[in-house]
């Protein structure tokens, strides 16, 4: 998690001018395609990152960070390695330095341009320092509880550590032994078996395509080849003192593999995949197909018949389009949505502003709240709501999607997009269940692209919702998370300019305060009808869920409930002789301290309102008087 926009711009401008390349991760995965970064823009970056996000430092290009972990029953013998190998190799000098959340530290260097270093663990044998070079990266400040400890520009690591770092001499055996990771065969025990596996699935199922395209039958040979040439170029050896022979992970131990694969093949395993593979693929053929699209003369269409524009939600949403809502993470967005979903299925008004024509058939996809809370929170709205009835609620279909692959898309390395598995599920629950109001919660389990790359984002909105759209004649809610610029500069969303440009309608949540209740639900963005703050709708929570309320009304409640505390508060610290003003201004905090209940706008609001009906007047250094 980012701790804020102000330091997330800060270092990454630092980082940019100390030619770092830098990323976003979740629990440590990296969420985009990081090793072919070349070239950082600046103002793309900080829309990349989301509050949720951690910050990535690739290391290799001439960077290598030296890993100092806490193991140990103290927690020390990082340190107590790393001062070994420092008697041995000399003392560094300073450079950019790092805390890590366990309370080890990263330390960053440059290398000559002629030096490859690749990623090493347990340094000369040495428990808990580990280095990150080539083909790595490191999380790295202003992620939660990393901090940097010394801030400096990267320092040339000397070459008495370089070479003793590349020229690590202990025998094959005792290295593999000591790695402590090896089976009964003497191999390592790690994730290349699986990767292997994924890469000679991919290779044959490639093949296989072939075959259906250009008659062409799967040649075991060449899956060898492929599937080795792959499997180098994603995995390197364990030890850098050893080859991937020598780690028992050799050209001979790939092939038992893909001979045991291709006779799966062979035997007929894999036939529904490679269907299903088939129908991907013939999705997205684009040499050689036919351009279709329809065109017309003006003066034709000027002829025919203009069908008026329909709202789902009066002057909100409109029929056969694409709508986003942000909000930032904890704010309530899920629940907004879950509550205006029921009302669109079943034909209610959402208060008195979003206002629905009629009843719509719903699907709601849930990627972050389990059915349990769905179903909790749904009891409450129904009770809010006067759904009395489950019997109305066929209207309204849930899918739990919690800890499932979600993407509706996916792009390769050269951008070309394909559709999912789950996106043809999604198309036949929709076809089969005549669905006609589509919710996706949220928009980052959906998307499998590079939400900064317009490319991608166009073929999400146009080609894969919008196709959607058109054949299945649905309209479609989509729940995101802005980024923290987008939060703290106005703009709203995350990332790409193409999301706020795709989207007919737009609608920003937000709390009405810090300490509030009550949520703001404005429209950003409308293509079809007014958009701006007097539009503004609000909610406030009551009975487990948030229910529409019309501000006006509320308002005028609460300044005649809140009135009477705000001028005891004001009469109280007169007595104790406490300024009121600070610079001019109204000192808000002091007070709402006494009256913590009371939102800090309606504090300030009433004590203007008392001082335009002459109630109160502030008299200097003796604070506010009743007159």
């Amino acid at each position: 998690m980012i701790k804020s926009n102000t330091e997330l711009k800060t270092a990454i401008e630092f980082f940019n001018q100390n030619n770092l390349i830098v990323f976003p991760c979740k629990n440590k995965v990296p969420k985009i395609k990081w090793r072919e970064i070349e070239e950082q823009d600046l103002d793309e970056l900080n829309n990349l990152f989301n509050d949720d996000d951690e910050l990535a430092i690739r290391t290799g290009d001439g960077i290598l960070v030296i890993d100092i972990d806490v193991k140990g029953e103290d927690g020390k013998e990082g340190f107590r390695s790393f001062a070994k190998l420092e008697q041995e190799l000399g003392e560094l000098p300073k450079t950019l330095t790092a805390q890590t959340r366990s309370g080890g530290e990263h330390r960053y260097f440059r290398l000559p341009e002629d030096i490859e270093i690749g990623n090493a663990t347990n340094l000369k044998r040495l428990v808990g320092v580990d280095v990150r070079s080539t083909g790595g990266y490191v999380i790295a400040p202003p992620t939660k509880d990393y901090k940097f400890t010394n801030v400096q520009a990267l320092t040339m690591l000397p070459k008495k550590w370089y070479d003793g770092i590349k020229t690590t001499t202990p025998t094959t055996t005792s290295n593999v032994i000591n790695m402590d990771l090896v089976n009964e065969d003497g191999k390592i025990i790690d994730n290349r078996d699986d990767k292997a596996s994924k890469i000679i699935f991919a290779n044959l199922m490639e093949q296989c395509l072939l075959k259906h395209t250009d008659q062409i039958e799967p040649d075991l040979e060449k899956l060898v080849a492929d599937s080795w040439h792959d499997f180098q170029d994603i995995c390197s050896s364990k030890n850098p003192n050893l080859t991937l022979e020598q780690e028992g992970r050799g050209v001979e131990w790939l092939s038992k593999k893909v001979h045991y694969t291709f006779d799966k093949y062979s035997k007929g395993h894999f036939n529904d995949r490679i269907k299903d593979m088939i129908i991907e693929a013939e999705t997205f053929k684009k040499r050689d197909e036919e351009v279709k699209s329809e065109y017309i003369k003006v003066s034709d269409l000027m002829n025919k018949k203009c069908e008026p524009i329909t709202w789902l939600i009066d002057q909100w949403l409109v029929k056969n389009t694409v709508c986003g809502l942000y909000a930032p993470a904890g704010t309530g967005k899920s629940s907004i949505a879950q509550g205006l979903a029921t009302c669109l299925s079943q034909g209610y008004d959402y208060g008195n502003k979003l206002k629905v024509k009629e009843r719509y058939k719903t699907l709601y996809i849930a990627c972050e709240d389990t059915s349990t809370i769905f179903q909790s929170r749904q009891k409450s709205l129904n009770a809010n709501l006067g759904i009395f009835d489950d019997a109305g609620l066929d209207n309204f279909i849930y899918m739990d999607r919690v800890g499932f692959d979600n993407r509706l898309c996916t792009f390769d390395d050269k951008l070309e997009p394909k559709l999912t598995k789950f996106y043809y599920y999604v198309e036949k629950v929709i076809k089969e269940e005549k669905i006609q109001f589509l919710v996706l919660d949220v928009l980052q389990d959906f998307f499998g692209g590079n939400e900064i790359v317009r490319s991608e984002v166009n073929f999400f909105l146009k080609a894969v919702l919008g196709k959607l759209i058109k054949d299945l004649d649905l309209t479609i809610l989509v729940i995101a998370h802005p980024s923290l610029a987008g939060q703290n500069g106005g703009h709203k969303y995350s990332g790409s300019t193409s999301w706020v440009g795709g989207f007919r309608a737009m609608w920003y949540l937000s709390k009405l305060d810090d300490n509030s209740n009550t949520l703001v639900l404005n429209k950003v963005k409308s293509n079809y009808s007014k958009a701006g703050d007097e539009e503004n709708c609000y909610f406030k929570f009551e009975n487990g869920c948030f229910v529409a309320y019309e501000k006006d009304t509320q308002e005028n409640n609460d300044i005649k409930l809140y009135t009477p505390k705000i001028i005891e508060a004001i009469t109280y610290l007169n007595g104790q002789k406490v300024p009121l003003k600070k610079q001019g201004k109204l000192y808000l905090p002091i007070i709402h301290e006494l009256t913590p209940e009371i939102p800090k706008d309606m504090i300030e609001r009433i004590i203007k309102m008392l001082e335009a009906r002459g109630i109160v007047a502030y008299r200097d250094k003796k604070g506010y008087e009743k007159t």
